[in-house]
């Protein structure tokens, strides 16, 4: 039997699905992750990295924030005339079914994302940096004022990460029969400004309106649906997985100080039995009485690290001996740090602070 909606899986084979959200050419050399003196620590030793689980990141309306962005009476508005512009040309296409479709699609990407987090079937797991080492809205946020900012070398991070989880498991699509995969991994910075999420949005309904048009199986589909119809996911899935990359790199313009750049792994779990190899590194961390889960990221990163903040109220370590203990400090007769950070490259925060 010839496969169905050819024309759509084939296109987004070819565009493989952009791991870098944003241009790789916005990628800054050094990124900047805040965290507490016992996690600093234990991150210099280079051997591991803790990826949280996306659902449960401070600002727990993350993922509901797309998808009220999308349902925004105005650029559902703005979908359904940019569709029936193009849906319209298409002679073959009868007319009277394009709202049935386009209502339908709401429908099947609404339905998606209010259950994709329900059945654990697909697990997000996320690591966050800032573009800035001495922010006194991340300083406050997530350290106190007393933890430790570490700069990270961006292209060793990224090419480290991506040697761990597998050089081949970027694609949405298996090329053989147009299954998932297993495990992929997006990264980019986080887009705080609402015309520049709106108009990815559109753009994205744009080019797949653009690709339907041309697919004879979803023209016939159109033609014969019915106001009970919910869309076939070979038809949609490549649209509502785009949507979804974006619904991780989205966030509220009010924490725009964060100014983010974020690390994403996916594990697909088929059917709550994936027999990734990532999933056996799952462990869980109490944070404010919850449990939650996170990848021990087991890779040696030692030689990425490249910078060190201190806090304005950290006081245990000045720059001269956090640079003494790192270069020095033993467990029996070994090193129990690997990282080579440069002394001019350990810093006390400008901000000023008393208490």
């Amino acid at each position: 039997m010839a496969q169905k909606f050819k024309i759509i899986t084939n296109f987004y084979q070819d565009k493989q699905f952009n791991r870098c959200i944003d241009s790789k050419n916005n990628l800054p050399e050094i990124l900047y992750h805040y965290t507490s003196k016992n996690s600093m620590l234990e991150i210099l030793k280079g051997e591991n990295l803790h990826f949280s689980h996306l659902f449960y990141q401070n600002d727990q309306l993350e993922f509901i924030f797309f998808q009220n962005q999308l349902n925004q009476i105005k650029i559902k508005n703005e979908i359904f005339g940019l569709a029936k512009d193009i849906l319209r040309e298409n002679k073959n296409i009868k007319e009277e079914k394009i709202d049935l479709f386009l209502t339908a699609l709401i429908n099947h990407i609404n339905y998606y994302f209010e259950n994709i987090y329900i059945a654990n079937n697909i697990l997000f797991f996320g690591l966050s940096f800032s573009k800035n080492n001495d922010s006194l809205c991340m300083w406050s946020n997530y350290t106190n004022k007393l933890g430790y900012c570490i700069g990270v070398n961006s292209e060793c991070f990224i090419n480290t990460m991506i040697n761990y989880c597998g050089k081949n498991t970027s694609s949405y699509f298996d090329n053989d029969n147009s299954t998932y995969n297993n495990i992929y991994y997006w990264y980019g910075n986080i887009i705080y400004n609402e015309d520049e999420q709106l108009a990815i949005i559109k753009n994205t309904f744009q080019q797949f309106f653009e690709i339907i048009n041309t697919d004879f199986d979803v023209i016939e589909y159109i033609n014969n649906l019915n106001k009970l119809a919910f869309l076939p996911n070979k038809m949609i899935d490549p649209l509502t997985w785009q949507l979804l990359s974006y619904s991780l790199f989205f966030k509220n313009n009010a924490l725009r100080e964060e100014n983010e750049y974020r690390f994403v792994i996916i594990i697909y779990n088929t059917n709550g039995e994936s027999k990734d190899y990532l999933l056996k590194s799952l462990k869980f961390k109490d944070s404010n009485g919850i449990k939650i889960p996170y990848l021990d990221i087991l890779e040696n990163f030692s030689d990425c690290y490249k910078s060190i903040t201190i806090g304005p109220l950290s006081n245990e370590f000045t720059p001269s001996s956090l640079d003494l203990y790192l270069k020095y400090a033993k467990d029996g007769d070994d090193k129990i740090y690997k990282v080579k950070i440069d002394r001019e490259k350990i810093n006390k925060s400008n901000i000023s602070y008393r208490w």
